[in-house]
């Protein structure tokens, strides 16, 4: 194993692997953390909202509102992190594009 410098970490990873899909690998990884840290701030955000919602009479739960877009928000968060959108692009992707287009399936060849 060949060993590597990240961030100022060392990390092993194999030689052969190219930089693109180590690249691809971190952003899924990011956008992964990214997503639990929302959660955990829209947890505090939540919270501190029915705690004013109960200080303040606790009539009418006002709090629905900023609840649903938060929600909303955490939905499409998950999905960009977890869901299908969040597959690495081919080389079967983009010369489907390209033939498409009406250009050549692989410049290459």
């Amino acid at each position: 194993m060949v060993r590597g410098i990240r961030r100022g970490h060392a990390v092993p990873y194999s030689g052969d692997m190219s930089e693109d899909i180590r690249e691809q690998a971190r952003k899924r990884i990011q956008a992964r953390r990214d997503f639990w840290q929302m959660l955990a701030v829209f947890g505090g955000v939540i919270i501190i909202l029915i705690v004013v919602w109960a200080v303040t009479g606790a009539g009418y739960f006002w709090p629905a509102w900023p609840i649903l877009g938060l929600v909303i928000a955490t939905f499409f968060t998950a999905l960009n992190a977890f869901g299908p959108f969040n597959r690495p692009i081919t080389d079967a992707h983009i010369d489907e594009e390209v033939r498409k287009i009406g250009g050549p399936s692989n410049p290459s060849a």
